[in-house]
């Protein structure tokens, strides 16, 4: 999702110590992207990767293969990167 490659790119420049203003709007945006829900289609992908995970099998090793290739510090990423982990 772009929510979570944007969160992840705007982490990553607060670990640079931007300056002061720098920094007070890319806090001011993170604290915009916490929100208490998902959107239903990361949801469903999390699902999937559970589904995946609980399968097993080089079928479904291979989609998470290709799920723990997406944008780093993406949600669905890391979810795929432990559910590999794990099978």
């Amino acid at each position: 999702m772009l929510a979570d490659v944007a969160e992840a790119a705007l982490r990553q420049q607060l670990e640079a110590q931007p300056t002061l203003e720098v920094r007070t709007r890319i806090e001011n945006l993170l604290q915009k992207t916490e929100y208490p829900y998902l959107p239903r289609e990361t949801v469903r992908t999390l699902r999937a990767i559970a589904v995946l995970e609980a399968i097993g099998g080089e079928t479904a090793r291979s989609i998470l293969q290709g799920l723990s290739r997406g944008a780093v510090g993406a949600r669905v990423t890391e979810a795929a990167q432990l559910a590999l982990k794990r099978v």
